[in-house]
C-alpha cells in the first residue's frame, strides 16, 4: 500500500454515491486480497495481497467518514512500516525476489 491509492480511494468514496456499487466492489476487493493471501508464500507476496484487504477497509472508513479514513490510513502506514523496518533488520530477502 501507498500513497498511490489513497487519491483513487479519495475520488470513488467522494464522487461515487451509489452504496450497492461501493459494496460490491469492497466485496470483490477483500475476497481476491483474502484468497491471494492464503496461498502466498513469501512475505513480499502477503504484503502485495495484504494492500488488497487494506485497501477495502479503507474504503469503507471513507464511505463512512473522510477523519475515519485519515486515520486508518495514518495507523496503517505506521504498521506497514514497523513491519518492514522488522524484516529489513532481520535481514530478509522478502525485497529482492518475489520467492
Amino acid at each position: 500500500m501507498g500513497v498511490q491509492k489513497v487519491g483513487p480511494l479519495l475520488l470513488l468514496g467522494v464522487w461515487c454515491t451509489c452504496g450497492e456499487f461501493l459494496s460490491l466492489v469492497v466485496f470483490a476487493i477483500r475476497v481476491i486480497g483474502g484468497l491471494g493471501g492464503c496461498i502466498q508464500n513469501s512475505y513480499r507476496d502477503v504484503l502485495v495481497y495484504s494492500s488488497f484487504v487494506h485497501s477495502a477497509w479503507m474504503l469503507v472508513c471513507l464511505i463512512n467518514s473522510q477523519q475515519l479514513f485519515l486515520f486508518y490510513v495514518g495507523a496503517y502506514l505506521v504498521q506497514l512500516g514497523l513491519v518492514i523496518y522488522y524484516l529489513w533488520r532481520r535481514n530478509s530477502s522478502f525485497m529482492k525476489s518475489g520467492k
